[in-house]
């Protein structure tokens, strides 16, 4: 088990890290109780924008969430040249939902972008039914339902 010291060590040499490879922004799926402790500070650290659209763990983004993604405009963003980083806890499930959000939004058939996500990132991402049932509702202007929880 590494000591508080290190862990804040490793911490910020990540996101610096992420800071040097060009990120502008870092958008956080997971929910407040699974930050590490100081993860603001070193977010802060380093200068990066850093949006907290938290989605629970194995879960789907809810209608507060869709509210606040919209507002966020993320996609319009990469097109004007910003770069963003996103992350969960194992960086399967919600990040790879919402970066094939992203590509729905681009106007790719879900399907496709789970495949291309899956592919390009991990065989594992969009782990749930309910990640990839949101993707089709979200590929058909279907309106979803806010949903809370876990749903595998």
């Amino acid at each position: 088990m590494l000591d508080d010291a290190t862990a804040q060590g490793a911490l910020r040499k990540d996101v610096s890290h992420l800071a040097q490879m060009g990120a502008t922004g870092l958008l956080s799926l997971v929910e407040a109780k699974e930050f590490p402790e100081g993860f603001a500070d070193a977010i802060r650290g380093v200068g990066l924008e850093w949006v907290h659209l938290p989605i629970p763990d194995f879960g789907v983004p809810d209608a507060r969430f869709m509210d606040r993604w919209r507002a966020l405009d993320l996609a319009h963003r990469l097109r004007e040249g910003e770069s963003w980083a996103i992350h969960c806890r194992a960086g399967l499930g919600r990040t790879g939902t919402v970066a094939a959000l992203l590509l729905v939004e681009n106007g790719a058939r879900a399907a496709d972008a789970i495949a291309r996500i899956r592919r390009e990132h991990d065989a594992r991402a969009v782990e749930t039914t309910a990640q990839a049932e949101f993707l089709i509702a979200q590929e058909q202007g279907a309106a979803w339902p806010a949903a809370a929880g876990s749903a595998r």
